[in-house]
């Protein structure tokens, strides 16, 4: 697998191995052909017995093909027999990083575990067991990998439709609720303080009212006054 260099695209299959580290993992392969360990890893694909990486990689290719993070395996500088595993995000971005080495370890059980882990039974002294810390760390990894896809889809913000129809009841209320909030906002109307204003418009309203009671109360007084009245009223108007 090439590495190619596109700023546009950092998706460069998702697994990728340097041609150091692919020759190291052919030597592992070779010694682990050669064993006759029986070998306990989880990560070892279904139908297989032994933990080959020529097995697994092609699984974890097909597993990964839509995943945009990659997955980088190396050989770390001043090494030449372990083997880096790093997570890169979509963004090129180094996320974590395990060092192991590719090579089985072999040996009893009590070897192959350690002294931390409970062991039910009395396993055969005589079988001889193997376990790949490699195999363990190319586990988390892809793990690792698959948790930034799944970060990625939900930062994308997928809109999801729901075909399920709401009952009468719910679609009522959300009717009236609709219908209120628009007559909340018909009764919000633009204010400007203007304080004056309605006082002006109260006095400039009763003068004009008194000024139309005095005239009418005038010209009707005048029509009933004799005509010599009526001549000196009017001029005391003019």
């Amino acid at each position: 697998m090439k590495i190619r260099n596109n700023n546009a695209n950092l998706h460069f299959g998702s697994l990728i191995t340097t041609i150091s580290a692919e020759k190291l993992l052919k030597k592992a392969d070779r010694a682990v052909k050669a064993s006759n360990a029986v070998y306990l890893d989880v990560n070892i694909p279904e139908g297989h017995s032994i933990p080959l990486w020529s097995v697994l990689s092609e699984v974890i290719v097909k597993r990964q093909a839509a995943n945009k993070n990659n997955i980088v395996i190396d050989v770390p500088k001043g090494t030449k027999k372990l083997l880096s595993i790093k997570t890169f995000d979509s963004k090129g971005f180094k996320h974590k990083e395990w060092t192991v080495d590719p090579y089985p370890v072999t040996g009893s059980m009590r070897e192959v575990f350690g002294d931390g882990v409970t062991i039910y039974g009395s396993p055969d002294s005589s079988v001889l067991y193997g376990k790949s810390k490699f195999f363990d760390a190319i586990d988390s990894a892809e793990f690792d990998a698959d948790t930034l896809n799944e970060l990625d889809k939900a930062s994308t913000g997928e809109v999801k439709t729901s075909l399920k129809t709401l009952p009468k009841d719910e679609v009522k209320h959300s009717q009236k609720m609709l219908k209120r909030k628009e007559s909340l906002y018909k009764k919000i109307i633009p204010h400007v303080q203007r304080p004056f204003v309605g006082l002006k418009n109260l006095i400039l309203g009763k003068l004009k009212k008194s000024a139309t009671l005095q005239q009418d109360s005038a010209v009707h007084t005048a029509e009933k006054l004799p005509r010599k009245q009526k001549k000196a009223a009017k001029k005391s108007n003019r």
